[in-house]
């Protein structure tokens, strides 16, 4: 864990792209708010998508070069190889997006289909259910016209579907650093993720996971609770960018260590 703190802290930079991609996205999003229509949405979907598998292409490719210790020179030149890594992986990562979107439908797809047997039908129409998600006076009426066995229902149904979404996550968190240090093929990167996802290193991968979790929701409590607040809300949000970078870069500081340096020259899936 120090160490990772220590990289982190070191490439303190790769925090930039994040925080630039945000504005960028946020800025986008107010814009594109401002027209309706079905081809307005799917053309922000694409450009959305685009923007978002140019940054993570970039990013995972500064990250893999800090963890791998593979530069040498001024840690803030890292920024330099973020054009390198679009154009090393602008494809692959945005046919892997595509190829998870589709996947993850289809499998939360096959939950809605078995929760409808399991829990049951809550018997709220899509619209009244949007309806009351466009304020806090919105909701609180809503749930109040609900009766126990609707709420009853309804709770069921946050559980369950939150634990098939913390399973598909757990089933990914390995998926980009393959294709970082491994394959480019979106369609084998899934095998090979999910082949060390259950490897030896099992329950040492569900822990990361798990520490992961824990902090994340731990960081969430103070934006819930002080979301009024500004100077709070300013300080929330740098922390937050700070941990998605730490994760990050745990993340890929602990694949190379456990699937890639001690594989090196004898693993056939491996590459630098």
């Amino acid at each position: 864990m120090r160490e990772i703190f220590r990289i982190t802290n070191k490439y303190i930079i790769l925090a930039t792209p994040l925080i630039l991609f945000s504005l960028f996205l946020t800025i986008y999003t107010v814009i594109s708010n401002q027209s309706a229509g079905l081809i307005h949405s799917v053309v922000n979907m694409i450009i959305t998508t685009i923007m978002f598998a140019a940054f993570v292409s970039g990013w995972f490719k500064m990250i893999k070069l800090a963890v791998s210790a593979s530069l040498v020179g001024e840690p803030n030149l890292l920024i330099k190889e973020f054009p390198a890594g679009v154009g090393e992986y602008f494809l692959p990562v945005l046919s892997s997006v595509l190829v998870l979107a589709v996947l993850n439908i289809l499998i939360l797809l096959v939950a809605v289909i078995s929760g409808s047997h399991l829990i049951g039908e809550v018997g709220i129409t899509p619209e009244a259910f949007s309806g009351a998600l466009s304020s806090q006076q919105s909701l609180t009426t809503f749930l109040g016209g609900l009766s126990q066995e609707q709420l009853t229902k309804l709770g069921m149904w946050n559980v369950y579907m939150l634990g098939w979404v913390t399973l598909i996550s757990f089933c990914e968190m390995l998926y980009y650093p393959v294709m970082i240090f491994k394959t480019k093929n979106p369609f084998r990167a899934i095998s090979i993720s999910l082949k060390e996802l259950f490897s030896k290193y099992f329950f040492k991968t569900l822990c990361v996971f798990v520490l992961i979790f824990v902090v994340n929701f731990i960081i969430t409590i103070p934006e819930v609770l002080f979301s009024a607040n500004l100077v709070v809300g300013f300080i929330t949000t740098m922390i937050r960018f700070y941990f998605f970078t730490i994760v990050a870069v745990g993340l890929f500081y602990y694949y190379y260590q456990q699937f890639v340096k001690s594989n090196l020259g004898n693993n056939i899936d491996t590459y630098i």
